[in-house]
This record gives structure tokens, C-alpha cells and sequence, in this order.
């Protein structure tokens, strides 16, 4: 990894001494930007004070960056460095502010603090305060760290909207200084550095004139890295240098590593619904938790055991099942497991890597602990995962069939059956548990023909013979309600035969029944003209059968002995 860096400093237009200091070691591959407070040049103090302890710290610690040598991709080994980090902040905290109670003219000076250190395709950072680290990368602009101002904290509680700063008396108050008290919270990070990448330390002498990502980008591609440098202290002096400017800028060329997987890793995570909602720096530190490694064919990637994971498949294929049941194969691009991240009760996964394949995981437990490090990450996580979940219920219960009681499964007439169709105008409440006795129904029906006898309804010129029409296997019409003793009691009931050809067809489209009515009145609408069947009616219009006991009356039967009738009818008139 090759490195062309330049930094300068600047007085200002307004102030009359420079309480920045910053710190350039090649060796350590170490970058520091400070910038001091507390007047009577008490803020020069503390930020020189600041840039002299972190490089004895880093200095003194070279075995950490040993053991990163040897394994760069464990994870301890990178917490290692970020722990250094953040010690050295401490310890430049601490001293400042022994200091500061030894001279009571120093009291409450302080000084921020962002370093970068970059080693072995990697880089290291560690912030408090409000100066800033950049990162340019692929022609976009990111802010790795935080502000730790009482502006952006407005912002981010929501006290405040962008473009409303000005409004804010103190705008200019930090909430975390090193020196100030004893102690100070870190915020420390970590990312992998490319080839190409650029990053930008500076005080808030600079970064406050920053309105558009787009002003970054066009300064820092000047060709000549002093000349860019240079740009940067003369734009924050045009905009008015009403504080001090101090600005590193840092290109990493030449070989940097075999870790352009991360960057793909990120492209995965981007088109993932879990990470929609999240920053280039977030997306970071999420893919800062995982592990990588290289499968051959026939490799377990996961057991079937436990599942206490997020993966990344980066290239090749894995046949993933959950108890025997295949989930498909996953290629580069794609993940699965994600529910093994927040539920340490999901059902096990056993990947199986098909070929030559790499994997990134994403374990449990350091995501956990992530989240409990980083709240506002964790709100953006945990909703991401909310609405992903949802919708895969929504979806499953989309994929649910209206199910039908067991009892209700075979209740379509047979073919030739003659069926009544609802009148959805009043609807009827059908018991299909009850069985009617054709027997006692059949007996109903005689006493109703009889009446129909005595009212002159004739058949054909000849009075109806209830014993013909009643016969088993003639009309037994589907009843709808019944009563609780299995009777039907019918209000009335006309049947009209048409004269016409003899032809069964024609026979069949003769019958008409324009009313039946239960006790409970149920109402039922008549079926005029060619009668109804399941043959030539849709399912959904088809009422569903009671359970019948002896003979059930058919359509075609009905049709038959009407075609008999007539026969002898016309045999008698010849005769």
C-alpha cells in the first residue's frame, strides 16, 4: 500500500494565534488533526499536548499491529487496534487534564481529536470532538465520523431543523472535548481502504464552510495533492476564516490487498431489505463484525445444528435445506440466515458449498453487542427487519388456501343431479350435519300431490299420479332446511310439462319448478327453463347437498318417466 499525503494549517482571517495542531508520522502511517480551546493559549496547549501523547501510545505498542500482520482478518486482532485507539485518546485525556489542575490558568482547556491509521489495507480511526474524517471513494464523499456538537445533537434529537443552525446561540459548543474532565467517550472505527480511496482530516475551520458533498469532491481532485491542500485552506479563508484551518489530505495507491470482497459484500448488503435504510458508514460497521471463508466443494458452511448467523454468499453456489426441506441454491449475491441474527430460536440451516465458494458471516453475538453499542444503528436495524418479516407473513399468509371443513369436501352434486341455486337476496342457513329420510320426504310429498289432485292440476289431460312421480328415482329436489324430525313441509309445488317432441333432451329442458319454500322459509329461487346441473354450473353456484338416506331422485330419472308418460298418453290416444 502506497500513501501521498500533505497537510497544512492555518491562522484564519479572524483569530491572532493558531490553536490547531495536527500530526503526520510515515512510519506509523499516522494522521492526527487537533484542534484546541481554552484561550490564553491554553487551547494550543492541550491540542499539542494531544498530538504528542497519541504518537507515544502507537509508538510504544507495536505488537499490536504484529499480530495483526499475522492474521488481519481475525477479528480480535482488529478490535485490538481499535482499543489502541481509543487508549491513546484516553491517555492524551488524562494528561491534559492533570495539567489543567496543576495551572489554574488552564482550567477547562481542552481539544479535539480525530486520527487515522492505516495499515496493511485497512484503516483505523479514532474521534471525539467536532473536526472531521472524509472518506472520497468511487467519486462519492462520506463523513465517517460523528459531530459531537451541541448543533448536531439539536439535529438529531430533532430540537432543530437543517438550515436552522444559525439560529442556535452556541453553536459552536462541543459536548465531547479531550482534557476537559478526566475521562472521555471514544468513538472509534474501522474500514477497509482500496485503492484510489482519498480521506480528508480537518478542523471545523474547514469542514463548517462545507455546504455540498460536490465542494469536497471538485477540491480534493486537483491532481496535485499540496495544490489541493492548499484549495482548501483558501477556500475556508474566502468563506471567512473566523477560525483556525487545518487540513490533511491522504491518497492510498499501489497494492493494497485481496479485499475487494468487501466491497461487493457491501453491494450484497445494499440490495438486502435488512440494510435499506442504512449509511455507506453504517453498512460499514455492520460488515465490520463479519468473517470470511473459503469453501471447497462438499464444505459445511452451517451444520443444520445452530444458526446464529447472517451469510454472504460472495461467489460460487451452496445448496442451503432447513430440516430436509431444500431452500435452493444460493450463488454470489446472494445471503440467507438472517433470522438466526436477532432469534437464537430460528430453525437451523445446513449450507453445503456445491463448489469452490467464499462466504462472508455475520454472527449473533457481535451484532448483538453492536446494537447495544450503537443505538441510533440499532432503531434502523431492528425496523429494517420488522418490515422485512411482515411482509414475508403477509406473503405466506397470501399463500394460505381458503380451506374447507372435512364435511364439506364431497358436498358437490354428482353429474345429472338436479340442484337448486341460492337466491342471494335472502340467504338460508344449511345444516349439511342432518340427514333427511327420503322415505318421510317422499310421504310429504304424496299428501301434497293429493291436494293438487283436488285442485284439478292434471298431467297430460289425466289427473297426477302421485305413485308415478313419486316412485324411487323420480324428484327428490335438494331441501336446503329442515326440520329437526327430518320432515319437509312444502307450501306448494307446480310442475309444468311443456308439449313438444318425445326427444329426452327436450323433455329435460321442460321442467320447471317455480318456488319451493321450507318451513322456516328459506327461500329458494326456481329454476326456469333448462334445468340446472353440475355439468353446466359453476362450482361456486352449486348449493351444497344435504346428506340424503334411500334413494336420491335424479334429473335424468325424472326425465324418463315423464318421456314413459307421455308414451302411454299418446299409446291411449291412438287406441
Amino acid at each position: 500500500m502506497d500513501l501521498e499525503f500533505w497537510a497544512a494549517t492555518d491562522v484564519g482571517r479572524v483569530r491572532d494565534h493558531n490553536e490547531d495542531n495536527f500530526l503526520v508520522d510515515k512510519r506509523l502511517k499516522l494522521f492526527v488533526v487537533c484542534d484546541g480551546m481554552g484561550g490564553h493559549a491554553a487551547g494550543e496547549v492541550a491540542s499539542a499536548m494531544s498530538v504528542k501523547v497519541v504518537r507515544e501510545v502507537f509508538s510504544a505498542s507495536r505488537e499490536v499491529f504484529e499480530k495483526l500482520d499475522q492474521d488481519p482478518d481475525h477479528p480480535e486482532n482488529r478490535k485490538a487496534v481499535l482499543a489502541l485507539c481509543e487508549r491513546a485518546i484516553q491517555e492524551a485525556c488524562q494528561r491534559i487534564y492533570h495539567a489543567a489542575q496543576e495551572d489554574q490558568s488552564r482550567r477547562g482547556m481542552g481539544t479535539t481529536c480525530s486520527l487515522l491509521v492505516l495499515h496493511d489495507g485497512r484503516g483505523f480511526i479514532g474521534h471525539v470532538g467536532d473536526s472531521r474524517v472524509y472518506l472520497s471513494r468511487n467519486n462519492q464523499i462520506h463523513q465517517i465520523t460523528e459531530d459531537h456538537s451541541l448543533i448536531n445533537e439539536m439535529l438529531r434529537l430533532g430540537k432543530i431543523k437543517p438550515g436552522e443552525e444559525h439560529l442556535l446561540p452556541h453553536k459552536n459548543a462541543v459536548t465531547r472535548a479531550v482534557g476537559v474532565n478526566e475521562f472521555v467517550e471514544v468513538d472509534t472505527f474501522e474500514l477497509d481502504v482500496f485503492s484510489g480511496d482519498e480521506f480528508l482530516l480537518c478542523s471545523d475551520g474547514l469542514c463548517g464552510y462545507f455546504h455540498a458533498n460536490e465542494e469536497i469532491l471538485g477540491m480534493m481532485g486537483h491532481s496535485d495533492i499540496r495544490a489541493a491542500t492548499e484549495t482548501f485552506i483558501q477556500f475556508a479563508n474566502e468563506a471567512g476564516g473566523k477560525d483556525n484551518i487545518t487540513t490533511i489530505l491522504v491518497r492510498v495507491s499501489g497494492e493494497v490487498g485481496k479485499r475487494r470482497h468487501i466491497q461487493q459484500a457491501i453491494d450484497i448488503m445494499r440490495q438486502s431489505p435488512l440494510f435499506q435504510y442504512l449509511a455507506y458508514k453504517e453498512l460499514v460497521q455492520v460488515l465490520n463484525l463479519s468473517e470470511r471463508f473459503e469453501l471447497k466443494a462438499g464444505d459445511l458452511a452451517c451444520d443444520g445444528k445452530s444458526n446464529d448467523g447472517l451469510f454472504l454468499v460472495l461467489s460460487g453456489h451452496l445448496e442451503v435445506d432447513r430440516r430436509g426441506d431444500s431452500l435452493g441454491v444460493f450463488s454470489g449475491g446472494s445471503h440467507f440466515g438472517d433470522h438466526g441474527l436477532v432469534d437464537e430460536d430460528a430453525t437451523p440451516l445446513k449450507a453445503v458449498a456445491l463448489e469452490q465458494s467464499q462466504i462472508m458471516v455475520i454472527r449473533r453475538g457481535r451484532f448483538l453487542e453492536l446494537l447495544r453499542q450503537e443505538p441510533d444503528l440499532a432503531v434502523k436495524l431492528l425496523w429494517n427487519f420488522l418490515q422485512s418479516f411482515s411482509r414475508r407473513l403477509r406473503d405466506a399468509e397470501a399463500r394460505i388456501p381458503n380451506s374447507e371443513p372435512e364435511d364439506m369436501a364431497d358436498s358437490t352434486p354428482a353429474s345429472g343431479v338436479l340442484v337448486f341455486e341460492e337466491d342471494l337476496r335472502e340467504t338460508a342457513t344449511i345444516d349439511t350435519d342432518q340427514t333427511i329420510d327420503i322415505n318421510a320426504a317422499r310421504e310429504e310429498l304424496r299428501n301434497d300431490f293429493s291436494q293438487a289432485q283436488e285442485e284439478s292440476v292434471s298431467f297430460g289431460g289425466e289427473p297426477l299420479d302421485p305413485d308415478a312421480t313419486l316412485a324411487p328415482g323420480s324428484l327428490a329436489p335438494n331441501l336446503s332446511s329442515v326440520k329437526e324430525e327430518n320432515t319437509v313441509d312444502w307450501d306448494g309445488l307446480e310442475a309444468l310439462i311443456s308439449s313438444g317432441d318425445d326427444d329426452e333432451e327436450d323433455l329435460r329442458k321442460t321442467v320447471r319448478i317455480d318456488e319451493l319454500k321450507s318451513r322456516d322459509d328459506a327461500k329458494f329461487s326456481g329454476i326456469s327453463g333448462e334445468s340446472v346441473v353440475k355439468d353446466n354450473l359453476p362450482r361456486a353456484q352449486v348449493l351444497k347437498r344435504t346428506k340424503l338416506t334411500g334413494d336420491t331422485a335424479t334429473e335424468t330419472n325424472l326425465a324418463e318417466r315423464l318421456k314413459e308418460k307421455r308414451a302411454n298418453l299418446k299409446k291411449s290416444d291412438r287406441s
